[in-house]
């Protein structure tokens, strides 16, 4: 008998314990991420906790109220732009009019994807709304022959 372990079984598991791997976490047991009581990082999770992203960069939650004012700007302001859009049946035709209206819709989706996210991204929303608009209808006028 070696090293005074009887029938070669480790004395932890003698007592029940187990085997225990470098996180701490007993083996038959899955350890990812973070042990939870002594805040250890294990192999599994590529030596990551479990609420890190795979890039290593943490992303930070949002806070209510930083930005929102900017946000809500730019939102009245891509409202604005809406009767632009309604009222483009004058200078083009019905499909042209369709469509800037799906391209405004994802806008208005972009801004509510953005409202919390990216606040001053939606404040840009409107200035890039009016150019599209403008855009659109005159390459429509100069090379499709639309209405002045």
């Amino acid at each position: 008998m070696s090293g005074g372990v009887r029938g070669g079984r480790d004395p932890g598991q003698a007592r029940g314990e187990g085997r225990r791997g470098r996180d701490g976490a007993p083996s038959g047991e899955p350890g990812h991420g973070r042990d939870e009581v002594s805040g250890a990082r294990d192999q599994a999770s590529g030596g990551r906790a479990r609420d890190e992203p795979a890039g290593g960069r943490r992303r930070e939650a949002p806070v209510a109220g930083e930005g929102t004012g900017v946000a809500a700007a730019g939102l009245v302001l891509l409202l604005a732009v809406l009767p632009a859009y309604l009222t483009s049946g004058r200078l083009a035709p019905g499909w042209a009019v369709a469509l800037l209206l799906v391209v405004w819709l994802v806008l208005a989706g972009c801004a509510a994807f953005w409202f919390r996210r990216r606040p001053h991204r939606v404040l840009a929303l409107p200035f890039a709304a009016a150019a599209v608009w403008f855009a659109v209808l005159a390459v429509g006028q100069l090379v499709l022959g639309w209405p002045a």
